[in-house]
């Protein structure tokens, strides 16, 4: 398997690459990508406070993995879910 394929990826979007060939078409896949997407910051996120966010037309907790801080308007990039909170990141252009 080549894992140079996942080098531009956050750590979350390649493990989710790597289990791809394993998963297509399973409940595993689908549970796997439900919770990846782009979202809207609707109340600020920052690296010790979450926030809330606008995802797949309904309204989140969230909370950023990578210490950033996200006003609301600004997109966001979904990677996970812990619990009833959604785990953010940048989004990339």
């Amino acid at each position: 398997m080549n894992f140079d394929n996942n080098s531009n990826l956050n750590p979350c979007q390649a493990m989710f690459n790597i289990l791809k060939p394993f998963a297509s078409q399973s409940h595993v896949y689908r549970h796997l990508y439900a919770w990846q997407g782009t979202a809207i910051v609707q109340r600020a996120i920052a690296p010790t406070q979450r926030g809330r966010v606008k995802f797949q037309g309904t309204y989140w907790f969230a909370r950023c993995l990578d210490g950033q801080v996200f006003n609301p308007g600004m997109p966001v990039q979904v990677v996970g879910r812990e619990e009833l909170t959604l785990l953010v990141m940048a989004a990339v252009a």
